[in-house]
Order: C-alpha cells, then sequence, then structure tokens
C-alpha cells in the first residue's frame, strides 16, 4: 500500500479537525438547549414556592377559613335550622348562600321578601355570618334568546343594580357581604353570548354604585370564578378574565375576588401552578395575575372549594379518607403560607339536588365538619420561595460561555479547507439549488413543534442569510400579511409567538451585526486613506466646518443619515415614552415588538442591505409579491365558501381575521404593483403581462373584501396622488431626451387608463351586485364608528401627554365604554389615524405624525424627482402611503403589525440603498 503524501495526510487531518468542530457545535447546542430548559424550571419552582406573592392590604376584608356553602332557600324551617346547628357546632362560623332575583322580583319593580327573609332571618339567629350571591335573572329582564335560561344576565345593568340597591336598603343591617354574580366566565352562566368579561365589569360597577348607596359598610365580592382551562368563547379561564375586568375599571367596585379552587383529585401539596391544570393550588397562579394586574391590595376568597368522593363526579373521585385528610391539609396549607386567601368555604353542606347527583359527594360528615370548623390544622413543611435570579445568573453566564465556545469552534470550522470554501461554493449553486435548500429548510420549520428542532432550524437559516443577507430581506417583506400565521414555540411556561417575518428578521440580526460591522471597519479605513492623502490646508478647513455645525451634523458627518433614518430614532423614543402609563407589560411588550421594534429592525435591514437600485427593485418586488399571494389566498378562500358575511355580502378575508384588515394591505400593495407595472413595461413584455394578471388578481380581491373604507377613501386619494405626482414628475424632468418623455408620457397613459378601469370595475360591480350598494348604504357601522371614536377621544384625555403605549388600547379603551352601548370592548385600535397615534403615542405620537408626514413628503419628492424608472416605484409607494393614510380615518394605518412593517418599509424604499 502506497504512503500517504504530504497533502494526503494534510487533507485527512482537516476533515478530523472539521469532524471534531462539528461534534463540538452539536455538544454546545444540546448543552444550550438544556440549560434553557433548566432555566425555565428554576423559574417555574421558585414561583411555585412562592416567590413573589405578597400579603393584601393590612385591613383587607376577610373570613375564617371555616365556612361552608349552603342551599336553604327549599327547606322546611326545622330542617333549617337543624342545619345551621349542626354546622355551629362542629365550629364553623360563616355560610354562603345564594339568592335569585328572578324569585325575588317576579315583576319590575314587584319584590317578594318572603323567601329571602326567612333564610337571612335563620342564619341571624343561627349566630353565622351571611356572604350572600345575587344571582339569576327574572323572565322580564332577559334577552329573548335567553328566555328559558334563568342563569343569563339581564339586557340592561340598571335592572340588576336596581334590584341590588333595593336588596341592600332592606337587609343592610343584618349583612355586609354581597356576591355579584355567580360563575359569569362559563356557560351558561352568562346565557346563549359569548362570555364577555367587560359587559360582566359593567354590572358589578353600576351593581356595587345601587349597594354601596344604600350600605355603605358593604363587602363587594366578585363572582365565583369557576375553574376552567379554556380561553374560548364559552369559556375563559380566571386569570384571562380577571385581566379584563381591571381592562374594564372595575378594580374600584371589588373589594374581595372569589374563585373555585376544587382539588379535583389532585393532593393540595401538589405544587402546579399553571392555567392548563386544575387543582386546589391554582389559588395562587389567580395570585400572581392579580399582582401583574397591579392588585396586590385585594384579597382572594376561595369561596367553593373541596374533594369529591362520587364515583360519577366531573370533580374527580377520592376516597373519604383522602377527602379528609387532603381538607385538613388544605386549610395547614392556606394558613401557613397564603395570608391572601383570607377566606374558604367547603364546596355545599346539603346541596339542593337529586340523591343520585355527584355534588353529595361533597356533603360533609361529621368527621370532615369537625375537621372543616377545627382552629388547628397540619403545617406544611416550609418552602424556600428563595429569589431564583441568582440561580438564573449562573446558569446565564454558563450559556454565555457556551456560546462563546460556539463562537470559536465556528469560526475554526470556517477556516478549515473543508468547510472554508462552502460559502463561496452555496453563491456560486444553481438556482435550483438555492430553491431547493430553503424551500427543504421552510417545510421543516412550518412542519417541527419541538423547540431544539425549532432553534436548529433558525440557526441554519442564519447561517445561509450571512451568505446571502438579501433573501432573508425577501423573506421578512414577503411573509409580512402573514402575521397571524405565526408559530408558537412552547418554553416550559411560555408560549412565544413568532410571526413568520420576524421569524426571518430574528435570523438576520448576525448577517445584519456582520455587515454593520463591515461597514464601519470600511469607513474607518477609508477615512485614514483619506486623511493621509489630504492637506494640512483641507483637514484643518474640515474640521473647522465640522467643528462649526450642530451637533445633528457632527453625527451626520461621521454617519451617512437620511431624514428618515432620525424619523426612524424618533419613532423609538416616543414608544419607549409611551411605556409610562402600562399596566400590562406583556401586552405592552407585544405591541413595542410588533408595531415598534420588529417595524424599525426591517426599516434599517433594507437600509443598510440594499447596496444599488437593483437590490432596492427586489426588495419591493418582495413585499408585492406577499400582498399578491395575501390576495391570492383570500380569493381561493371565497372561492371554496369562505369569508364574513355581512350586509348580505360574503366579503373575502385573507390571511387576516378581518376584511377590513385584508383591505389595508391591498390597497396598498395595488399602488406598488402598479408602479412595478410601469417600471416593467420597458423591460420585459412577458413579465409586465404576467404583472398585469397578477395586478388584476389583487384589484378583484380588493373589490371582493366589500370594504368601504378602500373604495371610497383609499383608492381614491392614492389614484389622485399617483396621477398627480405622475403628472408633476414629468415636469419636473422636463429636460429629458424626446423618447424618454414619450415613454413617460405613455407610462402615465397606462397608470390612468388602469386607474379607470380599477373605478368602473367598482362601479359594476356595484351595480351588477346590488347588495354591495346596499352595503355602502348602511349607515349603523358609520354610527359605531362614531361611538368607537368618542370612547377613544375620552382615553387620549386621561392619557395626553405619552398615551398608553403600543399593544395598550386593548387593554385601556374597556374602562371608557359606555354601559348597554353595545360597543365591542375588544377593538386593538380605535379606528382613526389621529386618535391612533393620541391613544396610543399620546401629544408626542401626534407631534411625530406631523413631522412624519412633512419629512416623507419632502424624501418622497426627492426620489420621484431623481427621475429614472425607479421614479414609478417611489411614486407607488408614496400611492400607497396616502392610501392607507385616507383609509385610515376610518381605520387603522399603522396599529396592526403587518401595516407598521409595510409603512417602516416603504420608507426604506424611498430614502434607497444606503449609498444614496
Amino acid at each position: 500500500m502506497p504512503a500517504s503524501t504530504p497533502a494526503q495526510t494534510n487533507r485527512r487531518h482537516a476533515s478530523l479537525r472539521s469532524g471534531l468542530a462539528l461534534l463540538r457545535l452539536f455538544l454546545i447546542f444540546a448543552l444550550f438547549c438544556t440549560l434553557l430548559l433548566m432555566a425555565g424550571l428554576q423559574w417555574r419552582a421558585s414561583l411555585e414556592a412562592g416567590w413573589r406573592l405578597r400579603p393584601p392590604a393590612a385591613n383587607a376584608p376577610g373570613l375564617s377559613p371555616a365556612g361552608v356553602n349552603v342551599a336553604l332557600e327549599g327547606l322546611p324551617p326545622a330542617e333549617r335550622e337543624a342545619a345551621l346547628a349542626r354546622l355551629g357546632d362542629h365550629g364553623v362560623t360563616w355560610v354562603r348562600q345564594r339568592l335569585d332575583w328572578g324569585v325575588l322580583e317576579p315583576a319590575p319593580g314587584v319584590y317578594d321578601w318572603t323567601g329571602s327573609d326567612a333564610v337571612i332571618d335563620a342564619i341571624g339567629a343561627s349566630g353565622l355570618t351571611p356572604v350572600i350571591t345575587l344571582d339569576g335573572s327574572p323572565a322580564w329582564a332577559r334577552a329573548a334568546v335567553d328566555a328559558d335560561n334563568p342563569l343569563a344576565p339581564p339586557t340592561d345593568v340598571a335592572d340588576f343594580a336596581r334590584f341590588a340597591g333595593a336588596f341592600a336598603a332592606r337587609y343592610g343591617d343584618r349583612i355586609r357581604y354581597y356576591q355579584i354574580w355567580d360563575e359569569p366566565n362559563i356557560s351558561p352562566h352568562w346565557g346563549d353570548r359569548f362570555i364577555e368579561p367587560v359587559d360582566y365589569a359593567q354590572l358589578i360597577k353600576a351593581a356595587a354604585n345601587e349597594i354601596r348607596a344604600a350600605d355603605p359598610d358593604a363587602i363587594l365580592v366578585t363572582a365565583a370564578l369557576a375553574p376552567t382551562q379554556d380561553r374560548g368563547h364559552t369559556a375563559l379561564d380566571e386569570g384571562y378574565f380577571l385581566q379584563r375586568l381591571y381592562a374594564a375599571g372595575a378594580q374600584p367596585a371589588i373589594d374581595v375576588v372569589a374563585i373555585q379552587p376544587f382539588g379535583f383529585g389532585y393532593a393540595p401539596e401538589k405544587p402546579a401552578q399553571r392555567r392548563e391544570i386544575l387543582d386546589f393550588q391554582r389559588a395562587a397562579w389567580v395570585r400572581r395575575v392579580m399582582q401583574a394586574a397591579g392588585d396586590g391590595e385585594t384579597p382572594l376568597w376561595a369561596v367553593r372549594y373541596g374533594w369529591n368522593q362520587a364515583m360519577n363526579s366531573p370533580w374527580g373521585t377520592v376516597t373519604p379518607a383522602n377527602q379528609r385528610r387532603y381538607a385538613d391539609a388544605a386549610l395547614g396549607l392556606a394558613a401557613a403560607r397564603w395570608p391572601w386567601l383570607t377566606a374558604l368555604a367547603w364546596a355545599i353542606n346539603r346541596p339542593a339536588a337529586p340523591p343520585g347527583d355527584p355534588a353529595w359527594g361533597f356533603a360533609p360528615d361529621d368527621e370532615l365538619l369537625a375537621i372543616l370548623g377545627a382552629t388547628g390544622h397540619p403545617t406544611p413543611p416550609p418552602s424556600s420561595p428563595t429569589t431564583p435570579l441568582l440561580s438564573l445568573a449562573g446558569l446565564a453566564l454558563v450559556a454565555a460561555l457556551l456560546l462563546w465556545r460556539g463562537w470559536r469552534a465556528g469560526r475554526l470550522l470556517g477556516r478549515l479547507p473543508p468547510t472554508a470554501a462552502w460559502p463561496d461554493r452555496y453563491r456560486r449553486a444553481p438556482l435550483w439549488v438555492h430553491v431547493m435548500v430553503w424551500t427543504l429548510l421552510l417545510g421543516v420549520y412550518y412542519l417541527a413543534v419541538w423547540p431544539p428542532l425549532l432553534l436548529l432550524c433558525w440557526l441554519m437559516a442564519a447561517l445561509l442569510m450571512t451568505v446571502q443577507p438579501t433573501v432573508g430581506l425577501w423573506l421578512a417583506a414577503a411573509l409580512l400579511p402573514f402575521h397571524f400565521q405565526h408559530k408558537e414555540i412552547r418554553l416550559v411556561d411560555y408560549t412565544l409567538l413568532l410571526p413568520p417575518s420576524q421569524a426571518a428578521l430574528s435570523a438576520l440580526l448576525p448577517a445584519l451585526a456582520i455587515r454593520v460591522r463591515r461597514h464601519f471597519r470600511t469607513n474607518r479605513l477609508e477615512r485614514q486613506v483619506q486623511a493621509e492623502r489630504s492637506s494640512r490646508l483641507q483637514a484643518d478647513w474640515r474640521e473647522q466646518r465640522t467643528s462649526s455645525a450642530g451637533p445633528l451634523k457632527r453625527i451626520s458627518a461621521m454617519v451617512a443619515t437620511h431624514p428618515l433614518d432620525w424619523l426612524a430614532l424618533a419613532w423609538l423614543a416616543v414608544s419607549l415614552v409611551a411605556a409610562w402609563n402600562v399596566w400590562h407589560w406583556p401586552a405592552y411588550a407585544r405591541g413595542l415588538v410588533d408595531l415598534v421594534l420588529a417595524p424599525l429592525l426591517l426599516y434599517t435591514a433594507a437600509r443598510v442591505l440594499m447596496q444599488d437600485e437593483q437590490d432596492r427593485r427586489a426588495v419591493a418586488w418582495a413585499l408585492y409579491a406577499g400582498g399578491a399571494l395575501a390576495a391570492i389566498m383570500g380569493l381561493t378562500t371565497w372561492l371554496q365558501g369562505g369569508g364574513v358575511l355581512a350586509d348580505g355580502v360574503r366579503r373575502l378575508v385573507g390571511p387576516h381575521f378581518s376584511p377590513n384588515h385584508t383591505a389595508l394591505y391591498l390597497e396598498r400593495t395595488f399602488f406598488l404593483g402598479l408602479g412595478l407595472l410601469l417600471i416593467d413595461s420597458a423591460r420585459a413584455r412577458g413579465r409586465t403581462t404576467v404583472n398585469a394578471g397578477v395586478l388584476g388578481l389583487v384589484t378583484l380581491a380588493l373589490w371582493l373584501t366589500a370594504s368601504r373604507g378602500a373604495w371610497l377613501l383609499g383608492l381614491p386619494a392614492g389614484g389622485a396622488v399617483f396621477l398627480w405626482l405622475g403628472r408633476r414628475s414629468g415636469r419636473a424632468t422636463s429636460g429629458m431626451q424626446a423618447g424618454s418623455s414619450t415613454r413617460w408620457l405613455a407610462r402615465l397613459a397606462v397608470a390612468a387608463i388602469l386607474l379607470l378601469i380599477v373605478a368602473g370595475v367598482v362601479l359594476g360591480g356595484l351595480l351588477l351586485f346590488p347588495e354591495m350598494g346596499g352595503r355602502l348604504a348602511n349607515s349603523e357601522t358609520v354610527v359605531r364608528r362614531f361611538a368607537i371614536w368618542q370612547a377613544a377621544l375620552e382615553l387620549w384625555r386621561a392619557y395626553p401627554l405619552a398615551g398608553v403605549g403600543p399593544g395598550g388600547f386593548f387593554w385601556r379603551y374597556p374602562a371608557f365604554i359606555p354601559a348597554d352601548a353595545g360597543m365591542d370592548p375588544n377593538l386593538r385600535h380605535p379606528h382613526n389615524l389621529w386618535l391612533e397615534m393620541g391613544a396610543l403615542w399620546g401629544a408626542l405620537g401626534l407631534i411625530w405624525l406631523v413631522t412624519a408626514l412633512v419629512v416623507v413628503a419632502k424624501s418622497g419628492w426627492r426620489a420621484v424627482k431623481r427621475g429614472g424608472e425607479n421614479r414609478w416605484l417611489a411614486i407607488g409607494l408614496l400611492a400607497g402611503l396616502a392610501a392607507g393614510l385616507a383609509h385610515g380615518q376610518v381605520d387603522a394605518f399603522m396599529a396592526l403589525a403587518d401595516l407598521a412593517g409595510w409603512v417602516w418599509l416603504a420608507l426604506a424604499l424611498l430614502a434607497g440603498p444606503q449609498k444614496q
């Protein structure tokens, strides 16, 4: 066997070192994922041990843990007195009793206090403290759809408030604790309708005012929220329900928050405090939700808890021995660790149900009742609610060390011969190879759900983007309208929602950092060479000129900037100041990422990565392709019978939840496509034909959205701006050659004809489809918009300077909705550009908007005057912005993530490549 040559030996050694470097990178990746898992578990363990849980206010209302629910209304007097005496003999100190409004007020203003008198007098005679639940509704107060549901809420909260005031006036000397309604977070306790916490907030606010007017010492208890994992239309978990109560401004009306932490078969020591797990320690999870909302003063009451021993129980089944042991342990746990849980009541004494009903599985025997009324309970082993910050800091240090080692291993791998040449090979590979690689990578990412695999896909995308960063920019631009097709990444107890465009942008960050670093290094070298070649006189003159300028000009002399760059920095500053009035920090963080950071990162990436006009057109084509794909997706769904029915019209919905949202994006796409069509008219006839067909699909989709804002405001405004700028650009470049002038006039004529065709399609469609005309004539939604604007104006008046911050409208607006106004409390924006800026960003946002209009107009006009074929791109972008501004008078402009991204990418395209 011939001996190896030195070159062969070196190649084998290099291959071996490459393999070892790859193995090292894999091990570092595995260790890093393990550290992330350990950090999440450490955070969970610290929270479940009681970290950051604070006691309520010193004067917080509370009762003893020796409470029991009773159903006395159907018992004969002798049995009622015997049941109460049995409870008192075993140490029970208070009882919770439900009284039905439908029984007490059978007709409007006609009260029958017979049953309530007997029950309340019996409780008072027994020496027990009553907590009365006012629940149910009479038939005359319910909506027609709820005629057969006595648990449904009233159509007018004033009817219930008037009854509650009359009840407090009659029993205020004997009752102090009033619970308003029961289980409004699940159906059928909120009627034949979607669960709506804001409606319940209006009910308890109205009732609290009437009760406190009649009984100033009254303690108002919220409805006992049912334990549920769901977050849908017919059931809402307690945490989200409470958050929306606070958003609706109900906190002043609440003295106590009531919950029902049933054990569901789990031991009370089980430290699972999460939304998806139903157990006794769920109470601690609810408490953390309250504190996160800024309500650490209000106490929590477990007005119904327990373990059931019936075999057919929906609450889980335990043995009688375990039922007693769990009850004893639960009372000891609450007394030792939960000072914020100031009252507990066993599920029921004797349920008003047939003997076979599983509710009888809660009925306590004398032994269990003695445990419930006892004063001493076993103390659980002490927990250690120490701060996890030290442990997390250690894990972060190890993770940073791993990242550093991974960076070094990657650099070593990049210098070895087998792998050092792969970037050049990948760049030179045929187009089909690039398409295959990206298709495979995006397909795996789309199907993957395991976080380590998703992270590996992200790393591969980031690696490819370091070789071809413009591909990442194209992906981020094209995926903008698919914001709601996000990837849910579960990291222990936290779920990260990562939209496609933001996933591409995050993977683009390493390539962007490399490009910026290279840019500043090149600028530094160029400055050194220029300084060596310049004479002393020229250097002195330049120094004197720079020193005599203002601070902004001195900074601009160091870094090439555009007026729109300063506009971007100002937008970031205004959004950070808006955090002053935030109470729901997760929503602010999400809004800051969606409406500010991600759009500004997209703007920055476009400004840095676009090197010439070809790059600029490529990014514009990617942006247009995303909108066209959204239109095609909407048309496909519409042809299959999908859409939203409104005013007898089946409206097209693209990758959004609202046809108006789709129209807001497509109207901008239309004018961008029109500008690109006119650019291509002199370049490639075949591509022009395809683009014209795609633009026709976008127009059809836009028409099928049946958006009046797009028809009557967006398209006319954008068309007027497009034609006006096209005409003005011809005058501004009057010195062009005869052939160029002819081509310009021809393209302007084409644009005018296309806009006339679009207008004809809209008007013709209205004539062919009378229901479309009926939609235009519907004034009900216009009236609703005025009501929304009035509430949003009140919101802005409450937070005039900085607003409520990006993402904050949803969590502040419900508090300003008038009672029984019938307004949608779940809006994300105020449906008006000026109120959008004022409510979310305050007066600072309005100042920024006015400045932005001036700066964009000047910058856009300069881009148009530069002449050349790309002037049509600038005209299309400005027309799209004008359409958005016009439509924004009755809808959103930048308050939705994809629209904000479109606006900032359009501004980057107007600014042009960074060298310009």
